[in-house]
């Protein structure tokens, strides 16, 4: 299989600049690295997205502001080229052992009116129903821990994998009563008119509700056995 090597790094476009470095001066910026690679058998060319904060696994990948747009601006190239064909599809990972593991706080101090919260949620959802839209099959490729906003990118894309040797997905902000926000409350058909546990969990990890109850009451990652048995 040949590689091309080429990365778009959307890091510091202007669009993640202006509106937040003063709410997150020392945000430690995830990139969104894309590289093509020429699938066997001149199926086309496959995009692996690598979410990569340039740290070991000790400083996990997370998401801020600056890496939402820049992932956002990623996507949007990407949308391009797939409704051109010129992609088949598009995959996104971490960098080694971590996927991602939320959103970057060291900002919340700083937001002090409730437009600065609404516009960060927006750019979430935003960031994410891009891949979701996307017109060429999706990947999540959970190659280490996913939790809190790490654990919504997956329900985004078409399809999902989980590392055999570890447990991975983590939706952590269940614990502290907060439904999935930016990636799972966009799942056709999920609802707010119940509970976590009953109605927007099953639609997210799988129709069984033990899928969602049981780790977030543990407060422990699940293992790979366990959403895939729920479906």
């Amino acid at each position: 299989m040949s590689i091309d090597s080429t990365n778009i790094d959307a890091s510091n476009t202007e669009a993640q600049n202006s509106d937040f470095t003063s709410i997150f001066p020392d945000e430690i910026i995830t990139k969104a690295l894309a590289r093509d690679i020429a699938m066997p058998g001149d199926v086309g060319t496959f995009v692996l997205i690598t979410l990569d904060n340039g740290f070991d696994h000790t400083k996990p990948n997370t998401f801020g502001p600056a890496t939402l747009a820049g992932l956002s601006a990623v996507l949007d190239t990407l949308r391009t080229r797939a409704e051109s064909g010129e992609i088949v599809g598009v995959g996104v990972t971490g960098k080694p052992f971590i996927f991602a593991v939320g959103a970057d706080l060291t900002g919340v101090p700083k937001v002090t009116q409730r437009e600065q919260a609404l516009a960060i949620g927006r750019l979430g959802h935003n960031t994410f129903e891009q891949l979701r839209e996307l017109p060429v099959p999706t990947f999540a490729f959970l190659n280490g821990p996913a939790m809190g906003g790490g654990g919504e990118v997956p329900p985004s894309a078409t399809y999902r994998s989980l590392p055999s040797g570890r447990p991975a997905p983590a939706p952590a902000q269940c614990v502290i009563a907060l439904v999935p926000g930016a990636g799972g409350w966009r799942l056709p058909g999920a609802s707010f008119s119940g509970s976590v546990q009953t109605d927007v969990g099953p639609r997210v990890f799988g129709p069984s509700a033990t899928g969602v109850v049981y780790p977030v009451r543990e407060r422990r990652e699940m293992s790979r056995r366990r959403p895939a048995r729920s479906g």
